[in-house]
């Protein structure tokens, strides 16, 4: 339960006057996460983490980030953009109406330099709200990111032509378990229903894919897992989940609610439990007639070390029990090196256990490049 604090917060106003004691670890994520969003096609966001890091007016929100515990890696946890998406859920929530004004995703007018005060005020008079979303784990769940993905469940399929066993660890809303009812369109080939309601038409530049555009694969089951699901077919989850994307993206944001759309007329599972936990029930014993396909996308960055070895573990101990009938992949888009934005779709199947690279992608699946 949140509780408020009455008379919690000092008025924007005389922070002018406050000593800034936060450091420079605060200062350099802000501008750090300011720089990425800025490189991935949000200048808006760019803008507000750059004036928070320099405006006197952001001492208050810096002060916020230097609150944070000392072995809090701020830049990693994306600690700033994570409190912006609660402000951006409140606006959405129509419970930040100033900040709304100033946000295109509510029909606002985009002007960050304005939208610098009411995001203060609305992160300091909801603080309590947003220190306690700052404990929840991170729920993005970019659909887009399908589109380096395809590349992985077609090679499973055509390497083993049997229906497909999907299980995705962190799921969030698990709206990628839905992969196989998108269209994806590119100069020279496309896959997918022509009549999709999600259709990702610009995310393949050039090239021939690792596939062929004609197979067809089944799905049989959809489960997911995650610490915290988000129901995509409620209101509520529909808003937490476009909270996550910024603003001034607009494409994005018409993309995922087209998903959600989806999820309503597709079924998938996403039950709330840790990825090796849930996953050490679901691969106990083989299924035999189907390809089991494990999978995370920009999820790997959140595990502990001990969580990232427990769930290595758990893979290596089911593929032993891997067999032609009844094979495991393990496929993965993840970030290759630090602050290059970019993820690899790479995927490991037993039998045998080969591994394969098949694809290079920015961490919101665009410029996909075939490997």
């Amino acid at each position: 339960m949140i509780v408020a604090r009455a008379n919690s917060r000092v008025p924007l106003s005389t922070l002018h006057q406050r000593q800034d004691t936060h450091g420079q670890r605060e200062i350099d994520a802000l501008n750090s996460q300011a720089a990425a969003c800025r490189a991935m096609g949000s200048p808006f966001y760019a803008t507000l983490l750059e004036l928070c890091a320099t405006r006197p007016e952001g001492v208050e929100f810096r002060e916020l980030l230097a609150s944070r515990p000392s072995n809090e890696d701020l830049q990693k946890s994306v600690t700033a953009l994570r409190a912006f998406a609660t402000a951006h859920r409140l606006a959405l929530d129509g419970r930040a109406p100033a900040l709304a004004v100033h946000y295109s995703s509510c029909g606002g007018d985009g002007d960050a330099e304005a939208a610098l005060q009411p995001l203060l005020e609305t992160i300091a008079d909801h603080r309590e709200i947003v220190l306690y979303d700052l404990e929840i784990p991170v729920q993005t769940n970019e659909i887009w990111r399908a589109a380096p993905l395809l590349a992985g469940f077609l090679h499973v399929s055509e390497r083993f032509e049997l229906p497909l066993r999907l299980l995705e660890i962190g799921s969030s809303a698990g709206l990628i378990l839905r992969w196989d009812h998108l269209r994806y369109e590119a100069p020279s080939w496309s896959w997918g229903p022509a009549a999709a309601g999600v259709r990702l038409t610009r995310h393949f530049p050039s090239g021939d894919p690792p596939f062929s555009p004609t197979t067809a694969p089944r799905v049989v089951a959809r489960e997911g897992c995650d610490l915290s699901p988000i129901d995509p077919t409620t209101a509520a989850g529909r808003n937490r989940l476009l909270s996550f994307v910024w603003p001034d993206q607009a494409e994005r944001i018409a993309t995922l609610r087209a998903a959600c759309e989806l999820a309503c007329r597709v079924a998938a599972t996403v039950e709330p439990a840790s990825a090796a936990s849930w996953l050490s029930e679901r691969l106990r014993e083989p299924h035999g007639g189907e390809a089991t396909v494990v999978f995370h996308s920009v999820f790997r960055q959140y595990l502990s070390d001990d969580e990232a070895a427990s769930l290595k573990r758990v893979i290596a101990e089911a593929a032993t029990r891997a067999t032609m009938s009844a094979p495991i992949a393990y496929l993965t888009f993840e970030g290759d090196e630090p602050g290059s934005g970019d993820g690899i779709v790479s995927v490991q199947y037993w039998p045998p256990g080969e591994t394969l690279q098949l694809a290079r992608a920015s961490f919101h699946g665009l410029n996909v490049r075939w490997m």
